[in-house]
């Protein structure tokens, strides 16, 4: 699947009805204010996709290199770790750190063991129980194993509130710190609206 494929799986659930639990369900139509829109995380990745799912294998009976092509990404990494070309190094999911983004993300990195290069294979929560219901997988490439975090760092913002204060939201934080707009750290919050009626109320107290 790629990611574009998983942009537009996305944007359809917006306000779509659907069942959850059996129970019929009217999903959000936008993001919240303090969530990561998970379109723009993947916005920051895309360039880094990978498009072609092919490896060149060497054939010793014909001693030329074959063009071995697949039709999943799941294919094509069983393939590359059966074969001992690729380590997984780590396996994450966004939801174990509360991660402000509006959709969970899954994802597991691994090494090429000839190149040094990590491709990391994302798949999207799509809505309802977050142990299921992912779109396919994707898969990126970096030149370095923290690349795709640095990337889904990019999609991070910040949100001003009331006239002396701004709030940075961060993809791999379940924390909010917030900042005067002189740049001085006030404190670490947990709720948005709280923050926004403590500033309403002239009773912000830092940490």
């Amino acid at each position: 699947m790629t990611i574009q494929k998983i942009r537009e799986d996305i944007i359809s659930l917006r306000g779509a009805e659907v069942s959850i639990f059996g129970q019929p369900t009217t999903l959000n139509d936008s993001v919240a204010e303090d969530l990561i829109d998970i379109l723009d995380v993947l916005n920051q990745v895309e360039e880094n996709e990978v498009d072609e799912l092919v490896y060149e294998e060497y054939n010793p009976d014909t001693e030329e290199d074959e063009t071995i092509e697949f039709e999943s990404v799941e294919e094509y990494v069983d393939y590359m770790e059966d074969n001992g070309l690729w380590k997984e190094q780590s396996h994450d999911n966004s939801y174990n750190w509360s991660s402000p983004v509006s959709n969970d993300i899954d994802f597991r990195t691994f090494r090429d063991m000839d190149t040094g290069d990590f491709y990391v294979k994302l798949m999207v929560h799509r809505f309802g129980d977050v142990r299921g219901n992912y779109t396919d997988y994707a898969l990126l490439r970096y030149s370095y194993e923290e690349g795709f975090l640095y990337d889904i760092m990019e999609a991070n913002k910040s949100i001003d509130v009331g006239d002396d204060y701004y709030v940075n939201i961060d993809i791999l934080s379940d924390g909010m710190e917030v900042y005067t707009h002189d740049g001085e750290y006030v404190k670490t919050i947990y709720d948005l609206e709280d923050f926004q009626k403590e500033v309403e109320e002239g009773q912000v107290v830092g940490d």
